[in-house]
């Protein structure tokens, strides 16, 4: 997997996602947000607790197709000090590499994209929403 992302938009959507992972939990892959590709354009950023679950549309450029997981609090840091509107966000065997302005960033995992249980899409025809702003309040 490999996108283009703008950092701003990102980095909300990703926090948003993360109130729902757990800072601690008896399988760590849930500590992480998965990522998945959608073509042409956007990716789809999957949190749960195995309780409950959130799925966050993303824009951003897709250049391959592919899911990875995301190690929340250290992404969220480093995009915090990214100075670059966009930066490239890439998969690889060991982890994910961030690339800004020709700098490369690397976060090694020891957890496969398998162990990250299906978070479902919501069917029901009866729902209530709640603007991201309240969530962020809670």
């Amino acid at each position: 997997m490999k996108i283009l992302i703008e950092t701003k938009s990102f980095l909300k959507s990703l926090r948003l996602a993360a109130m729902v992972a757990p800072q601690r939990d008896m399988r760590p892959a849930l500590q992480h947000v998965k990522i998945v590709t959608e073509m042409p354009r956007g990716a789809v950023l999957h949190a749960t607790d195995t309780e409950t679950g959130i799925n966050v549309p993303v824009e951003c450029g897709v250049f391959t197709q592919g899911a990875a997981l995301l190690p929340v609090k250290r992404l969220v840091k480093t995009l915090e000090l990214c100075k670059d509107e966009s930066v490239i966000l890439e998969s690889t065997k060991t982890g994910i590499v961030l690339t800004a302005n020709g700098k490369r960033s690397e976060f090694t995992l020891s957890y496969s994209v398998d162990e990250f249980p299906d978070v479902a899409d919501f069917t029901g025809k009866s729902y209530c929403a709640i603007p991201s702003i309240g969530l962020q309040k809670m």
